[in-house]
This record gives structure tokens, C-alpha cells and sequence, in this order.
């Protein structure tokens, strides 16, 4: 897709994202959202200016995978990210990137983690409930862990099968 000018590569065309994003929230008119990495590489860093580009063309709300294309699932998501963003717009902003248990959820919002909605991914595999989880480490600041690891251990824990 990056070579086609697609997902991720679109970072490189800022005017050609906010074309398309006044597009379509034009011709719609259900709530929409963006997730986007923070860039293809270290080099430009266009992650806060991607969150205000869809907060000015009307989004909901963008969701920020602060890691780099290049560093792909290696290396750490820098959670630092998502509080730079989240102070930048007004709209909700969802982090995303190294979620793998209770505490992580928490974490990643900074300063103030229940304001911050995480999406998950490679945990839900590993860890289907996970989401209980977090909404008993919130509710109570604990959670129950189940007795089997199967599900845990096949996908050897955090990584996709």
C-alpha cells in the first residue's frame, strides 16, 4: 500500500488527507474516526498535525498507533504520543500500540488514564478477556486472572499467530 501512495505513505501528502477527509465527511454523515501511525519513519513526525487536520475537517475523534511504520511490531509504541495529541485537539483521542494487560490501558493515557480510551489489538488474541479485565482493574484495581494460559501461550503472548 505504501508504495501505491496508500495507507501509512499517505502521511507524506497532508493536503491530499484533508481532501479526502473533507470528502468523505461530506458525502456521510455517521460519526468517523482516523487511526494513523505517528509516521513511516523517525525522519518528519506528522502526528500531531494529522489530529488537527481531522479535528478542523470534522472528525470524531482520531486514534494514534504511536509507533512508526519502519519499526513495524518491533520496538516499544512511545506512549508520550498520544499526550502530546491529546493536548493538541479537542476531540477524543484513543492510544493505541503495547496493550497487553490491565495496567497497560491505564497507562497509556498519562496524567489522566481513564481519559484515555485504548484500542487493542494483539492482547484480544492472546488474551480474549482482557476486556473484563481492564473494566475490573478500573472498577476495583484488580483483576481476575483465568486458571489456563492457553490462550495466552499459543500465540506466544503478545505476538499475531
Amino acid at each position: 500500500m505504501v508504495k501505491c501512495n496508500g495507507g501509512s505513505a499517505l502521511l507524506r501528502d497532508l493536503p491530499l488527507v484533508e481532501r479526502l477527509l473533507r470528502e468523505v465527511r461530506k458525502a456521510i454523515a455517521i460519526p468517523i474516526t482516523l487511526k494513523y501511525p505517528r509516521r513511516l519513519d523517525d525522519e518528519e513526525l506528522v502526528f500531531v498535525r494529522m489530529a488537527k487536520l481531522a479535528e478542523e475537517c470534522g472528525l470524531q475523534a482520531v486514534a494514534l498507533h504511536p509507533r512508526t511504520r519502519e519499526q513495524g511490531f518491533a520496538g516499544k509504541a512511545d506512549w508520550r504520543r498520544i499526550a502530546e495529541v491529546k493536548a493538541a485537539v479537542k476531540i477524543p483521542v484513543i492510544g493505541n500500540g503495547d496493550v497487553f494487560t490491565p495496567e497497560d490501558a491505564v497507562r497509556i493515557g498519562g496524567a489522566r488514564p481513564t481519559a484515555t480510551p485504548s484500542w487493542l489489538g494483539r492482547a484480544a488474541s492472546a488474551n480474549p478477556w482482557i476486556f473484563r479485565q481492564i473494566a475490573q482493574y478500573l472498577e476495583t484495581g484488580a483483576y481476575h486472572q483465568p486458571a489456563s494460559t492457553t490462550a495466552t501461550t499459543s500465540c506466544g503472548g503478545i505476538t499475531p499467530c
